[in-house]
């Protein structure tokens, strides 16, 4: 039999975007003296990676078929990758992955509204490569 041990070396910080946070710690003064922490595993709250993500948001809404270039335009728009709610990222990931608030969100919006954000995205794209 193979074993393999694994060594971690947790280090915490401080910092200023509660959306980077991967520990989140708040202090009240009302509390008696009692400190509450709150973890997160990220596996648990953002188990879809974007193909995940689209596969499940495509057999979840009505309508046309979306695409990564979709849900791309639509990030870009509402800034869904900086908000932890819909999005984690690793800082020594390259890709973020998805909660299920992200699922349930870009299920409800409408066709009309993916179009419109995918124009927008297009001019924004053209724009940037002409400079």
């Amino acid at each position: 039999m193979t074993r393999v041990a694994t060594v971690y070396d947790i280090n915490m910080q401080s910092v200023k975007k509660m959306s980077s946070a991967d520990l989140v710690v708040a202090v009240s003064p009302t509390a008696d003296g009692q400190v509450a922490v709150q973890r997160t595993d990220p596996n648990q709250t953002h188990p879809y990676s974007v193909t995940e993500l689209l596969n499940k948001v495509n057999a979840k809404r009505k309508g046309r078929k979306l695409t990564s270039y979709d849900i791309q335009a639509i990030c870009w728009k509402e800034s869904l990758r900086g908000n932890a709610r819909y999005a984690w990222k690793h800082s020594n990931g390259a890709s973020h992955v998805w909660s299920g608030d992200a699922l349930s969100y870009l299920a409800s919006l409408s066709d009309e509204r993916y179009d419109e954000v995918r124009t927008k995205y297009g001019a924004h794209l053209r724009t940037k490569a002409s400079k």
